[in-house]
């Protein structure tokens, strides 16, 4: 891609962010030597058996559970109670019954607690955040109003004969539960770095854009609320251990509301969830009855400090989400092994009664070109676009290299189909970029180089995006919030790449720098 680079240098942009990103698993995290101090402190306590030290601890690593759907995935999940719930009655109340060793209780939790989570992120993903709310506060309150008419469970009156990990009932069980704290925040941190998290945040906070990188939402949230899931389930069970009892009623909104609130005020950061225990939870240690009467204490207390906390800093967690690992693939296998000259021959994109509200559309774009579509408002060029891409269904034929694309943006996605939106979505650069499955990180360069400064903006990330992803096919709608004079050698870059690029603008300057020119109103070429 060619076209004239800034001389300052530019502020953290995309391809900026991907570097960094690159390099995110090389270094441990600070936050292993701070767990090791809190883990040595509980277990150094003069008390035979620091309860409250181990009970916060265990919480800590429940909300590391919570964190990641909630804080990192964004989910609106009202349902990790009941994945606490569960994982408390595998992992605590199981093993006790049928004799196994109590430290057997923290896979079994994690397991029963990773299937309720795989299936509330899954309705997340389908549902989107506001619906995925209310599913997933039903599946919630059916799923402890189940686990309270279980007799394995002690009814609705509970089960009180849980042991601790080891039995000793001295500073040992202290030592375990806070390893076991430790390690459960540790790999709630690791998984918030992965590209599936990544990935899983894009899906939950814009489904379209995530399809249209060639990403499953409900495939991406499912992975990540199994894997909270299963960390909260083991979360559950160690604090079923420390508490004694399970009590089915324990596990509904009111823990649900406490442990989101926990998530997202100390954020998604290797620490957030220890300190969002200690900011939520934290004084309601000092009441010895808060596990027999619920957690209204902590609602009624802590609850309103936090959410004050979160109106001071306007909405921001106390610590920010770790920076998602990517790979460089290079160049995915749709755009690679053909060259322009090779293409230029015959049409890339190829168009056959593809419907519009001016009527079917037979257009052909060639490898190498620009093609701008003008048209009056209503026209339908916004709606051909979204037709192409796969975002909406369509009668017509829509063809790359001659073969017939498959129906679904995702699938579209990956067949080398990228597309920008007229109102370009809000969405975290760095996951977009690690959600992508195959990122140039050249390409995301020379794209951010040609457009400086608004590299950084939400309508210029997602060009860089489309560059990044080397498309076969790029479709831009209305790209307004870059100037002609930036957007005519970014276009040209992309076809020099070999992509058959068709864009829709109004503006002369634009129009005037394209190949050719389709007017939609009237299916004629016009002539430049």
């Amino acid at each position: 891609m060619t076209g004239p680079t800034t001389t300052s240098p530019p502020a953290l942009t995309w391809p900026a962010r991907l570097a960094q990103a690159r390099r995110a698993l090389d270094r441990p995290p600070v936050a292993a030597g701070l767990l090791a101090v809190v883990v040595v402190a509980v277990a150094a306590s003069p008390d035979p058996v620091p309860v409250a030290g181990m009970r916060l601890l265990a919480l800590a690593a429940l909300i590391a559970g919570a964190g990641v759907t909630v804080a990192r995935a964004g989910a609106v999940d009202l349902g990790v109670a009941a994945a606490a719930g569960v994982g408390a009655v595998a992992g605590g109340v199981l093993p006790t019954v049928i004799g196994l060793p109590a430290l057997l209780g923290l896979p079994l939790g994690a397991a029963a607690g990773g299937a309720l989570g795989a299936i509330t992120g899954a309705v997340q993903g389908r549902t989107g955040r506001q619906l995925g709310a209310l599913a997933t506060l039903a599946i919630g309150a059916a799923t402890v109003r189940v686990l309270g008419t279980l007799d394995v469970t002690g009814g609705v009156v509970g089960f009180h004969a849980v042991g601790l990990p080891t039995g000793a009932g001295d500073r040992l069980d202290a030592l375990v539960v806070g390893a076991l704290a430790a390690g459960g925040l540790l790999v709630a941190a690791w998984v918030g770095r992965t590209r599936r998290l990544a990935a899983a945040a894009l899906g939950t906070a814009d489904p379209a854009v995530a399809a249209s990188l060639g990403r499953s939402p409900v495939v991406d949230v499912a992975l990540a609320g199994a894997a909270g899931g299963a960390i909260i389930g083991a979360g559950a069970a160690l604090l079923a251990s420390v508490d004694g009892s399970v009590v089915p009623a324990a596990y509904g909104l009111e823990l649900a509301a406490a442990l989101v609130v926990a998530a997202v005020v100390g954020g998604a950061g290797p620490l957030g969830p220890a300190l969002g225990a200690l900011l939520v939870w934290g004084p309601a240690t000092v009441f010895p009855l808060v596990p027999v009467i619920g957690t209204w204490p902590v609602l009624v207390v802590a609850g309103p400090l936090a959410l004050a906390l979160l109106a001071f800093r306007r909405g921001r967690p106390l610590l920010p989400a770790p920076t998602p690992a990517v790979r460089y693939d290079g160049v995915p296998a749709a755009a690679s092994g053909r060259s322009v000259t090779d293409a230029a021959s015959r049409p890339v994109l190829t168009l056959r009664a593809t419907s519009s509200p001016s009527g079917p559309v037979d257009l052909e774009v060639h490898a190498g070109e620009v093609v701008a579509l003008i048209g009056p408002n209503g026209a339908g060029k916004s709606t051909l676009l979204a037709r192409v891409a796969g975002q909406l269904p369509d009668a017509g034929t829509v063809a790359v290299h001659g073969t017939p694309l498959p129906r679904g943006a995702r699938r579209r996605a990956r067949a080398g189909v990228a597309r920008t939106w007229q109102r370009p979505p809000d969405v975290a650069a760095a996951d977009a970029a690690a959600a992508l499955r195959h990122a140039d990180v050249a390409a995301a360069e020379r794209a951010a180089s040609i457009l400086g400064g608004l590299a950084s903006t939400p309508g210029g990330a997602q060009l860089v995006r489309l560059a990044a992803s080397r498309p076969v096919v790029a479709l831009l709608d209305e790209p307004t919030d870059v100037t002609p004079e930036v957007l005519a050698p970014l276009l040209r870059g992309l076809a020099d790449d070999g992509a058959a690029v068709l864009v829709v603008d109004h503006r002369p300057e634009v129009v005037a720098g394209a190949d050719r020119t389709v007017s939609l109103g009237t299916g004629r070429e016009v002539a430049p």
